[in-house]
């Protein structure tokens, strides 16, 4: 059986504000769904490779201060693994075609969106030990 594993980012501004980013409404999955940038594991790719690619393809930017923040087990059934990293951008977003639109939210918005999967439990474990 394989395992899925995941990357995303929780990006951080300057107000700790964190950036998320509402799905396509073209996208098969979890379409119009909120979440953090991120994406899939390529073959003979490291998570932190990942990561820097995704955040380039989804919103042409380039990391800065990369750190890891926590790895989950979102499904032991279906082997799904999710690492987290947090980071900050200092360029000018330009989000792909997967993205609708993009907010950058606090602690105290995070309710009023629909998130896909265990996104809204990330960005509050961020808050929790942040």
């Amino acid at each position: 059986m394989n395992t899925y594993i995941g990357c995303s980012i929780i990006i951080k501004d300057n107000d700790n504000k964190l950036l998320i980013a509402q799905r396509s409404k073209s996208k098969k999955k979890f379409s119009l769904l909120w979440e953090t940038v991120g994406g899939a594991l390529e073959d003979n790719e490291t998570p932190e490779e990942c990561i820097r690619r995704e955040v380039r393809e989804e919103i042409n930017c380039s990391i800065q201060d990369l750190k890891l923040f926590k790895v989950y087990i979102i499904n032991q059934d279906n082997r799904y693994v999710l690492i987290v990293y947090t980071g900050k951008i200092n360029e000018q977003i330009q989000y792909n075609l997967e993205i609708e639109q993009i907010q950058w939210i606090d602690k105290s918005e995070i309710q009023k969106f629909n998130f896909c999967c265990n996104e809204s439990e990330k960005l509050l474990d961020y808050y929790k030990y942040n």
